[in-house]
């Protein structure tokens, strides 16, 4: 439905199915779209998984709708998650009915550690969505004056910075030892868990940074990038270099 919630008993399957003897209470919000495309101030959001976590990542209570945002999903995009305009047509709820309640889970849950993979992509397309669809505009400026975040994507990047390969979620997984099944992954639900898990363990290895020191480091690392592209293409430029909140 869409707004499959379950309780915490869930949580005693781990990851992979291991049982889990200790489910601690919640201490995350963990969050993850699926979209039309990777322009927050154009595309859509086609998938919203929500789930609160403990300490040790397992997952608690869970959320997850699948939206039909009315408008066509590139060919490219649903390659990559296999929602199509004609599955959304089927499958999806309408996107007011749907943010509504996600704004009511984020809010529910403010006092606990948002986490999302690449937190930027993820909390600008929500802030784009929730004007879209609900007229609410201070949803973004809210979490990043407000909210604790953390973001392994950008801890581990300025943490670990010499570090030889990707920077994906699996690349992470593999890094921190936590498993996997990659023909899974770019599923909404999935993709969560996961973020859960790795997540936990970054925060483990070097503790949870400030919102501001995150946005530093962001931006560093995006001026850095864009720095090294313009040796090969001099007109290279970064889409944002703004973090947690993109502005368009």
């Amino acid at each position: 439905g869409a707004d499959s919630c379950t309780g915490g008993r869930v949580a005693l399957l781990g990851f992979a199915g291991e049982l889990m003897t200790f489910v601690g209470p919640p201490k995350y919000l963990v969050f993850d779209t699926e979209t039309g495309g990777v322009d927050p101030f154009n595309d859509r959001i086609v998938q919203l998984f929500i789930a609160t976590a403990d300490a040790l990542g397992n997952l608690l209570e869970t959320w997850e709708w699948v939206i039909n945002p009315g408008v066509e999903i590139a060919e490219e995009a649903a390659s990559v998650h296999g929602y199509t305009t004609e599955r959304l047509a089927k499958e999806g709820v309408p996107p007011a009915n749907a943010l509504e309640e996600a704004r009511n889970v984020f809010l529910r849950n403010r006092g606990l550690t948002w986490v999302a993979y690449n937190l930027v992509f993820d909390l600008t397309f929500l802030d784009v969505e929730f004007e879209r669809n609900l007229g609410v505009s201070t949803f973004g400026t809210w979490a990043k004056d407000n909210a604790k975040l953390a973001d392994a994507l950008v801890i581990d990047r300025r943490k670990d910075k010499y570090r030889k390969g990707g920077r994906k979620l699996m690349n992470l997984a593999d890094h921190y030892g936590v498993p996997y099944d990659e023909d899974k992954l770019h599923d909404a639900a999935v993709d969560v868990e996961l973020t859960a898990k790795v997540t936990v363990k970054v925060l483990d290895k070097y503790g949870t940074p400030s919102t501001s020191e995150q946005s530093m480091w962001y931006t560093k690392w995006a001026q850095g990038f864009e720095d090294y592209k313009r040796q090969s293409d001099p007109k290279f430029e970064m889409d944002g270099k703004e973090w947690p909140l993109r502005k368009g």
